[in-house]
């Protein structure tokens, strides 16, 4: 089921919308035949009906007519926004929210959750200026929206801000204790701080309620290895290790998995998520190799590590692979420059 926000005519009248994250699909050219006795009103409602049913060309059509005889209805207009952004048409749904932000007669906990939703579009079409903007004003009109606080540290997250992600993950957890989102945000930022412990802490949270969620045990594997724990593995004997991501799990717990050749493989096959496979695998390698260089100190790939030489640019140029809005990248970046500057 889709995490819902409620939007619209104050408490009586509230209309719920998804706030998923979504997939490019398109806006098919849809002919629809316009119903002459239905008015702006029902055919609004038909398009929520529509939507509801999961038949969002149905529903966009439906919008698109009622806005044609009322164009000054905001709540239709973030209906379609809403409608639009679940297709993946992020510009056409960030106009739809702006009209509906201009025209919105519901007040400011409105505005507040359009303001957030308009800056989900934005962050998905990487403008990540104006979706700051956004949640910012958006928490300054309503500041228990845990929503706007959620997307804005996970925005800052993945454009390197982790540091300043921290305060508000931690708002999201006093609005909504046990947020899984902020507990794996505080994770994250915690093992980009270096902070082991911690870090480890919030992923086993997690870990309690998603025992085969890979990707929480690749987070937590990472974490605990990093503060010299004793990991076993029948610790993670839900996770799946055939199967991506955990064939990173079963390497780091000292399986012989090749993850540079299970990457050859995936690329020779045109797999779609090669660069998933490269920027994950890559991290998680890069990872082991400063864990083991702290307990074996002898190989030589170890200590080109502590020269500072080719093996961090060759990584480097690896992660470039995880594209900008990459939480494993900058990680990464950050560990090389702190390497470089404990061996200068």
């Amino acid at each position: 089921m889709k995490k819902l926000v409620a939007v619209g005519l104050g408490v009586a009248g509230m209309i719920a919308v998804g706030l998923a994250v979504y997939k490019f699909v398109g806006v098919p050219d849809v002919a629809v035949r316009e119903s002459a006795h239905l008015s702006a009103t029902e055919l609004s409602d038909q398009g929520l009906k529509a939507y509801y049913a999961h038949d969002l060309e149905a529903a966009i059509a439906s919008y698109t007519l009622s806005l044609k005889r009322d164009p000054n209805n905001s709540l239709t207009y973030l209906r379609r926004g809403t409608a639009l952004q679940e297709q993946g048409q992020f510009e056409a749904a960030s106009a739809d929210y702006t009209q509906a932000i201009k025209l919105n007669t519901f007040g400011t906990e409105t505005e507040a959750a359009l303001r957030s939703m308009r800056g989900h579009t934005f962050a998905r079409l990487g403008k990540a200026k104006e979706a700051l903007e956004d949640y910012d004003q958006s928490i300054a009109l309503n500041p228990v929206l845990p929503k706007s606080y959620r997307e804005r540290a996970t925005l800052k997250l993945v454009t390197g801000g982790i540091g300043d992600a921290k305060p508000d993950y931690e708002a999201v957890l006093k609005i909504v204790p046990n947020d899984r989102t902020a507990q794996l945000g505080l994770g994250i930022v915690h093992y980009w701080e270096r902070d082991w412990a911690k870090a480890a802490a919030y992923f086993a949270l997690i870990r309690e309620k998603s025992k085969q969620d890979a990707e929480i045990a690749m987070w937590s594997v990472l974490a605990r290895l990093r503060n010299n724990e004793s990991v076993k593995e029948t610790e993670y004997q839900d996770i799946d290790q055939n199967k991506w991501p955990g064939q990173i799990i079963a390497h780091l717990l000292g399986h012989e998995i090749s993850l540079d050749k299970y990457i050859e493989d995936a690329a020779a096959k045109n797999d779609p998520q090669i660069a998933d496979y490269i920027c994950r695998g890559s991290f998680a390698a890069f990872a082991l190799i400063q864990i083991k260089q702290k307990v074996e100190k002898t190989a030589e790939e170890y200590a080109k590590i502590s020269n500072g030489g080719s093996y961090l640019d060759s990584v480097s140029g690896l992660m470039e692979k995880c594209g900008v809005a990459s939480i494993e990248r900058v990680i990464v970046q950050n560990e090389i420059k702190y390497l470089k500057a404990q061996h200068p």
